[in-house]
């Protein structure tokens, strides 16, 4: 059985024998289940469990093992980011936007598989997309023949201006940065599983590598909350400007961590 159905068959089979006339049989096995089921929280309807505990962060190891999982990541990341400032505004069809979200981050996971690396959550309710150090910025030309020269087409062509207008000024931000350094293109968690620490959990492995490495790690944000949350982690806003007349970003980077033994 699939693990979200376990929590549902427990739930039926424990009410079941309960009822049974066999007082023996109902002492040796409703403890069973109710133990089974005390593995699971539920969250609103009992077919959407949450595994108690915190999950574990993997890496994606190729394209195949990516390919099993992309339905699901897309998903994910098309609920995280649909009320994102940056993608309403480069996504203006609120009807549209969640189904354009999913294509957008199938091209983008497909690309970080091959040019970066992609961490996501044992429950795959959250995903990161870093690129670097030795390549952190963007090949447009593949990004394109990934398939994002069809966005005029799929998500319209004034949209496309706005992406390519802000795009352009992050690109031109990262260019000056040290050469090598690691970039945080996406993260993201399912609104239900967010302020769990999932997004701590998905930079973690990159972070002490930079430390490790003696890297710098760069990112772009467009929200005052997601700020916050990067300086909890060392980031340090470099810039602060607008696009779109009033929506804000942030760049940030973070430097080496100077690790002392006590």
């Amino acid at each position: 059985y699939r693990i979200q159905q376990v929590p549902d068959m427990a739930f039926k089979l424990t009410i079941i024998i309960y009822e049974l006339p066999f007082a023996n049989l109902n002492q040796r096995l409703f403890p069973r289940l109710v133990s089974v089921m005390q593995c699971f929280t539920f969250k609103g309807d009992k077919k959407d469990p949450i595994m108690s505990g915190t999950p574990t962060i993997r890496q994606i190891a190729d394209k195949n093992d990516l390919a099993g999982i992309m339905d699901r990541l897309t998903h994910c990341l098309s609920e995280a980011f649909y009320n994102d400032p940056y993608y309403v505004y480069i996504m203006q069809n609120n009807s549209k936007r969640r189904s354009q979200l999913i294509w957008w981050f199938r091209i983008l996971l497909t690309y970080g598989i091959r040019n970066g690396l992609i961490f996501v959550t044992s429950d795959l309710k959250g995903a990161s997309i870093w690129f670097g150090p030795e390549k952190p910025t963007l090949d447009n030309i593949e990004l394109a023949l990934s398939g994002l020269i069809y966005y005029p087409f799929k998500v319209g062509f004034a949209n496309f201006l706005r992406m390519l207008d802000v795009s352009t000024q992050w690109e031109k931000i990262h260019l000056k940065q040290p050469k090598r350094n690691y970039y945080l293109m996406v993260i993201g968690v399912d609104p239900a599983y967010q302020r769990k620490g999932y997004g701590s959990l998905l930079m973690q492995n990159v972070l002490n590598k930079a430390d490790q490495e003696g890297v710098i790690c760069y990112l772009e944000t467009v929200t005052a909350e997601n700020l916050l949350f990067y300086k909890k982690h060392d980031f340090i806003p470099i810039v602060d400007k607008s696009f779109g007349g009033t929506n804000r970003y942030w760049i940030l980077t973070r430097r080496l961590r100077i690790q002392r033994k006590l």
